[in-house]
C-alpha cells in the first residue's frame, strides 16, 4: 500500500498510531524491514535520518519498484524497466520450453496476465530502449 503524508513529526505520528490500532485490530504486523519511506533527494538527509527515528522506516529515494513496477519522477529510463522485461522475457521461454495443449497455453497466458501488473505498463510510456 502507499500512504502519503507530512514529514511533520504529528503527522509521522498519527500514522504510527493508526499502523499500530491496524495491527491491534487485524492481528497482522507490518514488516518494518519491508517497509520504506520515500522522501525528495532534495531533503536534507539529517532530517530522512529524524523520520526514520520517529517511524522506525528505512528512507529511500527515488526511483523504487511498487509491485514490481517501477516508480519514478521524470523521464522513463530504459534502465528502470530491465527487470520487468527480464521477467516477462523468462516467462514466456518457460512457455515455449513446455510443450502444452492450447487450452493449457491459454490457462497459462491468463494467469501470468493476471499475476503480472502490465495494465500499469499502459499508464507509462515505456523508452523504446527497453525492448
Amino acid at each position: 500500500m502507499l500512504f502519503f503524508i507530512s514529514g511533520k513529526k504529528k503527522s509521522i505520528s498519527n500514522f504510527c498510531k493508526l499502523l499500530q490500532e491496524y495491527e491491534e485490530y487485524n492481528g497482522q504486523l507490518v514488516n518494518r524491514e519491508k517497509s520504506y519511506f520515500v522522501v525528495s533527494s532534495k531533503l536534507p538527509r539529517q532530517r530522512s535520518d529524524l523520520i526514520s527515528s520517529w517511524s522506525q522506516f528505512k528512507g529511500q529515494s527515488l526511483p523504487i519498484k511498487y509491485l514490481g513496477i517501477p516508480l519514478f519522477k521524470g523521464r522513463a529510463q530504459s534502465c528502470f524497466f530491465d527487470d520487468l522485461v527480464k521477467r516477462i522475457s523468462s516467462r514466456i521461454k518457460n512457455w515455449k520450453s513446455k510443450l502444452l495443449s492450447f487450452g493449457g497455453k491459454l490457462t497459462l497466458i491468463k494467469s501470468v496476465h493476471c499475476s503480472m501488473p502490465i495494465h500499469i505498463l499502459s499508464l507509462l510510456k515505456v523508452p523504446k530502449k527497453s525492448h
